[in-house]
């Protein structure tokens, strides 16, 4: 392998029960990371973290029925090559030629090449990213086996990694969207043979328009649980939650991969709600044994879709190419909501006394929704203006899987 990391976790945790109705959690997590690539000696990415975690629950009234629980915690992101792979000269990063296809010529032609040994370095002081979780919540005992509980959850992302450039050279020009009727200033960029570009946690320096690189999640979360008694079990949820940012919460974004951050065409409208945003989320989960011991699962889900932005593509600009970007605020719309029913049917035989025979009959999608996930949004071009079919923002890409059943055996021993 060509780029490799290693991380070690070590971590210590407690718990006191100060009274009968007060009891104390706390630990710390320490994570050490290190990065490495083919052709370099030693770690060119190297760090460490402590994450401290504190929570508590207090019995109210004292008779154990209602309880009020607050916690924090740091949560150090996963460890993964992508940090620091584009360091590696054998990866091709610095050496690669940008071309477009001639649809009149019917040839690909070179609009840039870029040549560089340090295409990309490594901030020396880039700090390993995380994420601050503060928790408060009250339960409440509504009858044997059963609760309420209600539950305030924030979560804020810090020392997000992504690409930034001291030389890179951007010139303004107006673009005219014809669909919209609108004008959008972009930036086209001049230097693209010349531009190299460093790793480094995004702080307000490296933004434009005024804009902070953050994201958050506020959510509220209202829950009723029936642990399984008399032959029955019933968990039901629903949660209110908006997550905003400017960088979005895609895996590739905690790796600086989440776009050219570097560029302001990155920054337009880039503040508003990100793609996994589900703003509400009603879950309901339950079981019931029947008679001759059949037990009936059911699970049924409704979710909001995915936000989504309308974007608009320039044709190709000489030198630095075509420009996407937002002609409205991050995450304006949402995908309709997705509703799912999956049950099933399942009974056990026992013989030899310990071994379990069950025969399963699942029905997924009883309802045979067909919401749409995915459809088109952006405007634009595909390639150069008048040779190719510019797209309209409304092509279909992806619904809900259709309904489906399955029958199956599972042995247990």
């Amino acid at each position: 392998s060509n780029t490799n990391y290693t991380r070690l976790e070590e971590f210590v945790q407690d718990s006191w029960k100060v009274s009968d109705r007060l009891n104390i959690s706390a630990g710390l997590r320490f994570t050490q990371v290190w990065g490495s690539v083919k052709g370099i000696d030693g770690s060119v990415y190297s760090n460490q973290r402590v994450a401290p975690r504190f929570g508590f629950t207090f019995d109210l009234l004292g008779d154990n029925t209602t309880i009020f629980k607050a916690h924090f915690g740091q949560f150090t992101e996963a460890m993964l090559a992508s940090y620091h792979d584009r360091l590696n000269p054998a990866d091709a990063y610095s050496d690669f030629s940008g071309l477009y296809w001639d649809v009149v010529n019917e040839e690909w032609v070179t609009y840039f090449t870029i040549s560089h040994e340090d295409l990309y370095t490594l901030d020396p002081d880039v700090k390993h990213p995380y994420m601050n979780q503060y928790v408060v919540g009250i339960e409440r005992e509504l009858f044997k086996d059963a609760s309420i509980s209600a539950t305030f959850i924030y979560r804020d992302w810090k020392n997000i990694v992504g690409r930034t450039s001291e030389n890179a050279v951007y010139d303004p020009m107006d673009v005219y969207v014809e669909e919209l009727g609108e004008t959008f200033t972009v930036y086209n960029h001049m230097n693209p043979n010349d531009t190299t570009y460093v790793l480094t946690n995004l702080t307000s320096e490296h933004a434009y328009f005024g804009l902070e690189p953050y994201r958050n999640y506020t959510g509220l979360q209202f829950q009723f649980n029936k642990r399984f008694s008399n032959n029955w079990q019933l968990v039901a949820s629903y949660v209110f939650s908006r997550t905003l940012g400017t960088i979005d919460n895609g895996f590739a974004d905690d790796l600086g991969w989440g776009g050219n951050t570097e560029s302001p065409n990155f920054w337009i409208n880039s503040d508003g709600n990100c793609t996994n945003d589900p703003t509400h989320m009603l879950k309901i989960q339950g079981s019931v044994i029947l008679p001759l011991d059949i037990q009936f699962n059911a699970h049924f889900r409704a979710i909001t879709g995915r936000a989504w932005t309308t974007r608009y593509r320039t044709p190709w600009f000489y030198p630095g190419g075509r420009v996407t970007f937002f002609t409205e605020d991050r995450g304006s719309n949402h995908y309709p909501m997705t509703q799912l029913l999956d049950v099933r049917l399942e009974k056990f035989f026992t013989f030899a006394q310990k071994y379990r025979l069950g025969f399963m009959f699942d029905v997924f999608n009883v309802f045979n929704s067909n919401t749409i996930t995915s459809w088109g949004t952006r405007l634009g071009y595909d390639w150069l203006p008048g040779e190719w079919p510019s797209t309209d923002g409304h092509e279909l890409y992806n619904f809900v899987d259709a309904r489906q059943a399955r029958i199956g055996i599972r042995l247990t021993f």
